[in-house]
């Protein structure tokens, strides 16, 4: 994805080396921007942000959501001297990199603000018929291409782990109104 033009990466919630990956320097310094190349922005999955002055130093550009989170505090953090002006400026032009780079600011997007295109009704059969499909095209375990499965278990044991992993019942995330479910 970073070759072929990514524009943003998002962290998540989990630790990678025993750090949380939206503080984790060896992940967004080390490996993603010095290794493979990147020049996006990285963005925080929503409320994976833990502590401002970490995730601002370590690579984080934008936390999501961002109305109400720990880079609340960056203006006092910086006026304390907790986080530099220079990393600010390193933030803001990684988000205004990717900017350019997918032109915004050649007009390459006319039309409608984006407040008003997300409103847009987009549970139409139509839209389903296209996450269905991209839901097929995505799944190639589940298409068992090449023979993946049945997996080889003899002498092995495969964890199942999480609340839900023992039930057949599709349970949305709280921020998505879930209607007309069904399988593939």
């Amino acid at each position: 994805a970073i070759d072929a033009g990514a524009g943003a990466v998002m962290c998540s919630y989990n630790k990678v080396y025993g750090t949380h990956s939206c503080e984790n320097p060896k992940l967004l310094k080390e490996l993603l921007r010095k290794d493979a190349g990147f020049r996006g922005f990285v963005m925080s999955d929503w409320g994976a942000t833990h502590d401002a002055v970490k995730a601002a130093t370590s690579g984080l550009d934008v936390e999501m959501p961002g109305s109400n989170g720990m880079f609340m505090q960056l203006p006092e953090l910086v006026g304390q001297g907790a986080v530099d002006q220079a990393t600010i400026d390193t933030m803001a032009g990684h988000v205004l990199t990717s900017m350019y780079f997918s032109g915004h600011f050649d007009g390459r997007f006319p039309g409608a603000a984006p407040s008003a295109v997300s409103r847009a009704d987009v549970t139409t059969d139509a839209h389903r018929d296209v996450a269905r499909q991209t839901i097929l095209d995505g799944a190639v375990l589940l298409k068992n291409e090449g023979a993946t499965l049945p997996l080889a278990t003899a002498g092995k044991k495969i964890a199942m782990i999480g609340k839900y992993c023992n039930t057949d019942q599709y349970i949305a995330p709280d921020h998505v109104t879930a209607g007309n479910i069904g399988t593939p």
